[in-house]
């Protein structure tokens, strides 16, 4: 099931962040879960406070917002999309108890609204939450002390405005306490975060994310194998159907994740571009040793690409045409 064009979170994700983007280059692997560079490196920063955080759907591009985006502002016909996106942060709430074995009575606060404008995060946690019997719902734990805005921030901008705008109204009620922080998109992580560090000096002992969308990065630049010389190519995500425009004969690259618990990001190629009819067939061993098949069919101005069991959300490719 998807929704809106939202993308499934994929297995193979950051354990904190929920990044499942195989654009990213570099991985890291502890022994039970994966970490993707970014977090990592916010780990050694100090940025976050070890927060790990879930989410049911995900998506490029700004567009992929606008149904969140249209609900917090009570936009067109927004009433009809709470039920689906409570159902969404309801599944991204069990998944986190389930994966964590989070204990009975586990708080769950929205990230708060500012002076209780936009209170969307607020009514989503409530009716996600009402079901779930091992969590405590908390709707005014948290409060946003200043207003911010971070459209069109980087990445270290938005972790640098979100510190100290956020606070804990009944610390009593926090410490000792394991709290769920709720939201509708991560994409940095700067909100979740700033939360994060407000609940742990208030003495919580544990603290999670729950979201419903995790917003990925646009399709990366990246320099490819080609013959004794390296040149740089733009990778595209295929439609659902797993289908990339493809004008005529050319080389093929493919970006794809080796498995769950493997911090290894193949880039197979260069491959030709199959001739109408006559499939390629051929497969790619990643350095843990494990061979993932790779299945290319042209159709008509279209080419399709296979790489079983993955999704094609789960792939990126680049095509390049020689010069006319």
């Amino acid at each position: 099931m998807t929704l809106w064009g939202w993308d499934r979170v994929a297995d193979r994700r950051c354990h904190r962040c929920a990044n499942d983007d195989v654009g990213e280059d570099i991985w890291i692997f502890d022994g039970d879960t994966l970490t993707c560079r970014r977090c990592a490196a916010a780990t050694l920063l100090g940025e976050h406070v070890g927060l790990a955080a879930t989410a049911t759907y995900r998506a490029r591009g700004g567009r992929a917002v606008r149904p969140l985006i249209a609900y917090k502002e009570r936009r067109d016909d927004w009433e009809s999309l709470e039920a689906p996106l409570v159902d969404a942060l309801h599944e991204s709430l069990a998944a986190l108890i389930e994966s964590h074995t989070l204990p009975e009575g586990t708080l769950v606060a929205p990230v708060p609204s500012y002076r209780g404008g936009r209170p969307h995060a607020r009514t989503l946690t409530a009716l996600a939450a009402q079901s779930i019997p091992s969590l405590t719902p908390r709707l005014d734990l948290l409060r946003k002390l200043r207003d911010i805005h971070q459209t069109g921030m980087g990445r270290r901008a938005r972790h640098e405005q979100s510190q100290g705008a956020y606070g804990v109204r009944w610390g009593a009620r926090v410490r000792g306490r394991a709290v769920i922080i709720a939201d509708d998109v991560v994409t940095t992580g700067a909100t979740l975060n700033a939360c994060a560090n407000a609940l742990t000096a208030a003495g919580a002992t544990a603290v999670y994310g729950a979201t419903i969308l995790r917003a990925v990065s646009p399709p990366p630049v990246r320099p490819v194998t080609m013959g004794s010389g390296q040149m740089a190519v733009r990778f595209t995500e295929p439609d659902r159907h797993g289908l990339i425009p493809c004008k005529g004969d050319g080389m093929v690259w493919l970006r794809f994740g080796c498995g769950p618990m493997c911090p290894y990001v193949l880039t197979a190629g260069p491959l030709r571009t199959p001739t109408p009819h006559i499939d390629v067939n051929t497969s790619w061993l990643c350095t843990c040793g494990a061979r993932h098949d790779i299945h290319l069919a042209r159709l008509g101005a279209t080419l399709r690409v296979t790489v079983p069991p993955r999704l094609p959300a789960e792939l990126l490719v680049a095509v390049q045409f020689p010069h006319p």
